[in-house]
């Protein structure tokens, strides 16, 4: 497939992308600042737009299966020093929903092969403050300042639907490791100071990052799918037990109240983010067909408690890109890629291809470190990615790009994304090698362009 996303550098963006490309997938970023967006994973791009305006981007969406529009200022603010909701920042948060969404719908109308689905984004919010009344898709919009922004935000692209199947997301409190609202929520926890806010009755609908990209491509792929969903977990729970259960999977108390004066003193108007709630329900969704990886909070806040690290280091070898490319589908010399003291010893090493076994050893120093890994999404000219399967990590995915600059240079770009291993020997061992990422990874650069050199 090829994807069009705008607003694709946010969180929401950055973890589609990241999932489409894993599955060979053409993504294209629409950010307003494409030189300041590296290290992109391969087969993803980023191209300029300002939001407002049409351009040479918008030949981007002629026959793409699907345009994703996340494009907005953000809500709850880059840090609780920003959330609120001053006269500027109201104007901000609307406009640039609007602006965006006219274009996008300018740019579908123009286009001769038109966009086969356009996934536009929006929030619970729409409903407004709500108590315990079970919010689905048909029921009427709040009338409070984000409720008006989620509905105007909505109909911004409403003429596409006479164009092209259109859906419209709206979507809970996104629970990912990497940001948002919950290093908000969590960092009171960290601090021993967590438990509910305000009454702790109000309702707090979320979703995994994971069920959130799973719920777009879902919705991409199901051709019938069309109209507003809620994307929400089926399992609603209140602020109070929310807090519990994050509490519980940190580690900490969820004994402290944060009294509702004190959010309104501090943030305004923005206080209805924590304050208040909407009891909103995926039942639609889940008629669909879908499938919630994480439908309960409590599997949901287990997998956060295991933080994915990233580590992203690039490259440039005086080599063809072919050259390149033909050292390092050559599994064997990971021997010569890896700095003393430790020491690869291989057991079963099969030529690399599609789905291919690598099997060895680490020694490090009198230690050893048994290691298996697998290897998928492989090209023969611009990568591949090695997924490990027995070893220290509980994650580790490392994905090799190649991409040539002129016919006698190449940059290699590795990334990786890991958890540390449980129990004493393998979380010991993983946090060693994930400190001394940086070395090995400057060993690699200096060993891959003498080795080259010399062929």
């Amino acid at each position: 497939m090829r994807i069009v996303i705008t607003g694709g550098t946010g969180l929401i963006g950055t973890a589609l992308a990241t999932k489409l490309s894993s599955d060979n997938d053409e993504v294209v970023l629409l950010s307003r600042k494409p030189e300041s967006v590296k290290h992109l994973p391969r087969q993803v791009r980023a191209v300029g737009w300002d939001g407002k305006t049409q351009g040479e981007w918008s030949k981007e969406l002629e026959g793409a299966d699907a345009v994703i529009n996340l494009a907005g200022a953000s809500i709850a603010g880059d840090n609780p020093l920003k959330m609120r909701w001053t006269p500027a920042r109201k104007t901000a948060i609307l406009n640039s929903r609007l602006d965006a969404g006219k274009v996008i719908g300018e740019a579908i109308r123009n286009a001769k092969n038109k966009p086969k689905v356009l996934i536009q984004a929006a929030a619970v919010g729409f409903y407004g403050p709500q108590a315990a009344n079970e919010m689905r898709e048909d029921a009427p919009a709040g009338r409070d300042f984000l409720a008006e922004v989620c509905r105007e935000w909505e109909d911004s692209t409403k003429a596409v639907e006479a164009m092209t199947r259109r859906v419209v997301i709206r979507t809970g409190l996104v629970l990912s490791p990497e940001g948002g609202i919950f290093s908000f929520l969590k960092l009171p926890f960290m601090l021993f100071a967590g438990g509910p806010i305000g009454s702790g009755k109000q309702y707090m609908p979320w979703i995994h990052i994971d069920d959130l990209v799973n719920a777009i491509l879902f919705l991409i792929e199901e051709k019938t799918a069309k109209g507003i969903f809620n994307l929400t977990a089926p399992e609603l729970v209140t602020n109070t037990i929310f807090g519990q259960a994050l509490g519980k999977s940190i580690k900490r108390p969820a004994l402290i109240p944060v009294p509702g004066f004190v959010l309104k003193l501090a943030l305004g108007e923005a206080a209805t983010l924590a304050l208040d709630g909407q009891r909103a329900v995926s039942d639609k969704l889940q008629r669909a067909g879908y499938g919630f990886k994480f439908g309960e909070l409590g599997d949901a806040l287990a997998d956060l408690a295991k933080p994915m690290r990233r580590f992203t280091r690039s490259f440039e070898v005086p080599a063809s890109k072919k050259a390149v490319s033909e050292f390092h589908h050559d599994t064997k010399v990971l021997k010569q890629l890896t700095p003393l003291p430790v020491i690869v010893q291989f057991k079963n090493v099969e030529k690399l291809a599609e789905g291919s076994v690598a099997e060895f050893v680490l020694w490090v120093g009198p230690i050893p470190v048994r290691w298996q890994a697998t290897h998928e999404d492989v090209d023969p000219a611009e990568g591949f990615v090695d997924v490990q399967t027995e070893g220290p990590f509980l994650t580790w995915v490392h994905r090799h790009s190649f991409v040539a600059i002129d016919e006698k240079l190449t940059r290699v770009i590795d990334h990786l994304d890991i958890r540390l291993g449980k129990g004493l020997f393998n979380g010991l061992i993983s946090w060693g090698m994930w400190v001394t990422l940086p070395i090995l990874f400057a060993f690699r650069a200096r060993q891959t362009k003498r080795l080259l050199s010399k062929s």
